[in-house]
């Protein structure tokens, strides 16, 4: 019998998408052949997600997630899009439904002419940070899509001038958009808690007047919690968000602070 069949596709009465791995002849299959060990989907490219997204290539990976470039087909021609796979684990669903819901404060909003306000939901970005797109589960894994604005991040760009650093003018560009980035977050009570090079995605890297940044990667982010200050310790946030470390203030890693957007980003 060919091997792939005896992977992922019996059934019984009591089997369930979960991702405890379930000893088989040769090898032991985690959520009927869909996951690996350690929770994440087993993307082959070409692989059709939601009967909608076509995989095209993998382009960023962390210890939660991992991260593909796809196609779209709800629209005509195919549509270029991000998928963030979510590593099938039970405690991931609290975590995901944290960054839904600081992404869906982050929607861009506009004044109707009744004097309410609508969300845009076909903008890339908004004061440079990224837009949600659309959510749904698939094979027990948390699926987040995010328009595609490219995929070389900052870190990326530095690496390939070997790390000299950019024209000053690149810098001014780069500078003015992540402080309007930040400066949203702040009026939305939002702290990034995770914001480096490798979130930061250049969207457009040609003349000057055309470098375009995008704010991504909204999971570790948190709320700054006014209203009950005991929360936002920064024992809590590392213990709930899992920030690069190599940029994290010292008064973070010690812990004696409560966690603010002053701290967060001065």
């Amino acid at each position: 019998m060919p091997q792939f069949l005896k992977i992922g596709v019996m059934k019984s009465k009591n089997s369930n998408n979960s991702d405890k791995g379930k000893k088989g002849k040769n090898k032991t299959v985690y959520n009927n052949g869909f996951d690996d060990r350690k929770g994440h989907y087993n993307v082959a490219i070409g692989d059709h997600i939601h009967y909608r997204y076509e995989i095209k290539k993998i382009i960023g990976k962390g210890k939660h997630s991992k991260v593909y470039l796809a196609t779209d087909h709800k629209y005509k021609g195919g549509k270029r899009v991000i998928l963030k796979i979510v590593r099938n684990k039970p405690q991931m669903d609290s975590k995901v439904a944290g960054e839904l819901y600081n992404l869906r404060t982050l929607l861009a909003q506009v004044d109707r002419n009744d004097g309410d306000v609508s969300t845009v939901t076909d903008m890339p970005s908004y004061h440079n940070v990224i837009q949600l797109m659309d959510y749904f589960k698939f094979r027990s894994h948390n699926i987040i899509a995010f328009p595609y604005i490219g995929h070389m991040t900052l870190s990326e760009y530095l690496s390939t001038v070997n790390h000299a650093g950019c024209n000053i003018r690149y810098v001014r560009a780069i500078g003015i958009q992540l402080l309007d980035a930040l400066a949203f977050l702040r009026e939305k009570s939002i702290i990034h808690a995770d914001l480096n090079p490798t979130n930061i995605i250049l969207a457009d890297i040609g003349k000057i007047n055309l470098v375009k940044i995008v704010l991504v990667d909204f999971g570790s982010s948190v709320r700054n919690n006014l209203k009950d200050p005991s929360r936002n310790t920064t024992v809590n946030i590392i213990q709930q968000t899992s920030p690069n470390r190599a940029y994290i203030a010292p008064e973070i890693i010690i812990g004696t602070l409560r966690y603010t957007f002053e701290l967060a980003y001065h």
